[in-house]
């Protein structure tokens, strides 16, 4: 179970970069996911750091990649302290209104999540510029009380198909209610972009869920192949299993 304290939530140090493995280029697909954009929210940064140490173990057990995985970590401050997010949340800050504005301003006028939000986006967009022609985006949340996995979408009809590879239930609607989700910037960009709600905050089956949807959307996306997953038929297993009886 990952713990959070009042400083500190036992991840020790995150980088933006949390890992950037595979081949980029023009023609090649790119997977982008995203974790900690609320920085009380652990678990993702810990399902990623799995898949990545599996993905660059030796080269003898390495998994042949056809394509471009990049890992990004996203409320650090928040992340260091425990806390969802220091001055506001950096999941509503995505609208295209509020990137044109921090886009117009000086970085010495950022709040800490614009700061945030400012380093994250260049990574972002320079990945996007490299590998334009296929991205699929995955968000990874999980929630303060106990509940089962669900996805939610934004953007084109690709979306709704890397969701439901996810065998999790789809909330339909709830992106008009929430406005300024990352998910949200990159959908309106063109790009499949699915937030998944893995369980609770700490739980150690959030972690598990998480894991499985990384690998799962790196299969979706064609990063990987279905043959190089380890263990694919107990990552959709973790996830029925999440969401079991709805």
């Amino acid at each position: 179970m990952v713990r959070r304290g009042n400083e500190t939530n036992g991840l020790g140090p995150v980088e933006r970069v949390l890992g950037d493995v595979g081949n980029a280029n023009k023609n090649g697909p790119l997977c982008i996911i995203t974790a900690g954009i609320h920085g009380n929210e652990p678990a993702g940064i810990v399902a990623l750091r799995r898949v990545l140490s599996r993905l660059t173990r030796h080269s003898s057990t390495m998994i042949p990649l056809h394509g471009r995985f990049l890992a990004l970590s996203g409320n650090r401050g928040g992340l260091t302290r425990g806390v969802r997010y220091v001055d506001e949340d950096m999941n509503r800050v995505w609208s295209a209104e509020r990137v044109a504005a921090l886009r117009a301003s000086g970085a010495e006028r950022d709040n800490a999540e614009m700061s945030e939000q400012r380093d994250l986006l260049v990574h972002i967009e320079r990945a996007i510029t490299v590998s334009p022609a296929r991205v699929t985006h995955l968000d990874l949340h999980s929630t303060s009380g106990a509940g089962p996995p669900f996805t939610v979408i934004a953007g084109p009809d690709s979306s709704r198909a890397a969701a439901n590879n996810l065998a999790v239930p789809l909330l339909l609607g709830l992106e008009d209610v929430i406005e300024g989700t990352l998910i949200e910037y990159l959908g309106g960009l063109g790009h499949a972009a699915v937030l998944i709600e893995g369980g609770q905050n700490e739980a150690d089956s959030t972690i598990d869920h998480h894991e499985a949807a990384v690998w799962l959307t790196l299969l979706q996306s064609g990063v990987v192949k279905a043959a190089d997953v380890p263990h694919l038929d107990g990552a959709r297993s973790k996830l029925l299993d999440g969401a079991r009886g709805l």
